[in-house]
C-alpha cells in the first residue's frame, strides 16, 4: 500500500518530477519532467516476488514528458 506509493514516487524522481500518471489494466503509465531523476532500481524493486523476469524487465514503463 503506502509503502509500495511512497518508493514508487521517490523512484519517479518525487512528487515535483512526475507530470502525469495513467494506468491500464496491467500499467502505471507516468510521464516525468526529467528522465535523469528517474531510479530504476527503486522502481523494479516495487515489482511483486512471483512477477516473470521478462515483466519486471520492462518495469517502468516511462515516457519523458519534457515540454
Amino acid at each position: 500500500g503506502a509503502q509500495i506509493s511512497e518508493m514508487i514516487t521517490k523512484g519517479l524522481g518525487g512528487k515535483s518530477n512526475i507530470s502525469d500518471v495513467d494506468c491500464c489494466i496491467t500499467r502505471l503509465r507516468c510521464t516525468v519532467y526529467d528522465a535523469s531523476k528517474v531510479d530504476e532500481g527503486i522502481l523494479t524493486a516495487t515489482a511483486p516476488l512471483d512477477m516473470p523476469a521478462e515483466t519486471v524487465a520492462k518495469l517502468p514503463e516511462l515516457t519523458n514528458g519534457l515540454r
